[in-house]
């Protein structure tokens, strides 16, 4: 199991040595115990380093017992720990059949061509009456 099996909304996050256990990211460093062995609590709750330009992150930066840990909003990705940045789809390869471009909050298919966009909205087809040489 792995960060992106809990849910986003609100943020969750697994517990440390039961990762099939998720919490929301705001109950860790709390003073309770909501993992398995209080994982969620100890280590370096004690000190607030997310108090100082938010260790680095560039949207929430919260405690956690490992140290600060940045999240983003929706649609936006993680990038070297602490920048967000938009998510691009495109990237997918099962985004579009040809040709795919980015946008903030989604993408949009379009085709080479003598192709058409299926309506699907993300398959090509071979445009009819097209000589091919």
């Amino acid at each position: 199991l792995s960060i992106r099996t809990c849910k986003w909304e609100p943020f969750e996050v697994p517990c440390r040595g039961a990762p099939d256990t998720c919490i929301p990211i705001h109950n860790l460093c709390d003073g309770k115990d909501h993992c398995p062995g209080g994982t969620d609590e100890g280590g370096r709750c004690a000190r607030d380093l997310c108090a100082a330009d938010r260790a680095g992150c560039s949207f929430k930066c919260h405690m956690s017992p490992d140290g600060p840990l940045c999240s983003c909003p929706f649609g936006e990705q993680l990038v070297n720990k602490t920048r967000c940045e938009p998510e691009n789809e495109c990237l997918d390869a099962r985004s579009c059949s040809q040709r795919c471009t980015d946008e903030k909050h989604g993408f949009t298919c379009s085709c080479d061509d003598g192709y058409t966009l299926d309506t699907d909205k993300r398959t090509c087809k071979v445009t009819d009456n097209v000589q091919v040489n």
